[in-house]
């Protein structure tokens, strides 16, 4: 029973450890912040990852693309403040009437992708086949 009346008047955790004064529900939000990523992709890359860049002519690959269309490809995504990291890639078909995002990181938004079509139209000259493109910048 002694043992009892003992854990009764021990102090409280926080009471003992000034870095336990935190409540359960603070601490564990601030954890979870603590490691949360970055996902906006304009002008920010996931945390952690310095390979993170605007994609360069050389990063423009695919079939039917020629050499003078891939500095406009890479100017977009400038022009659109899109980075991609060094795993992430982006597959875009393009013809004379539309620019379809086939396939893009999740972490680019819809007012990303919205900002990158605007800037492929604008940047892209009439093109009178389909083009598939890939945008990976491998490092």
């Amino acid at each position: 029973m002694s043992e009892l009346r003992h854990l009764d008047v021990q102090a409280p955790v926080a009471a003992r450890n000034p870095d336990m004064a935190v409540p359960a529900a603070e601490e564990n939000h601030a954890a979870v912040a603590r490691t949360s990523t970055v996902t906006h992709s304009r002008g920010k890359e996931r945390s952690g990852s310095s390979a993170c860049s605007t994609p360069k002519p050389a990063c423009v690959t695919g079939k039917g693309i020629s050499e003078s269309l891939k500095p406009s490809v890479a100017e977009s995504f400038a022009e659109a403040q899109i980075r991609l990291c060094s795993s992430e890639r982006v597959l875009l078909d393009l013809d004379s009437r539309e620019v379809v995002l086939v396939d893009a990181p999740t972490r680019l938004d819809k007012d990303d992708r919205l900002l990158l079509r605007a800037a492929l139209r604008s940047r892209l000259p009439a093109i009178d086949h389909r083009i598939s493109v890939e945008v990976r910048c491998k490092r």
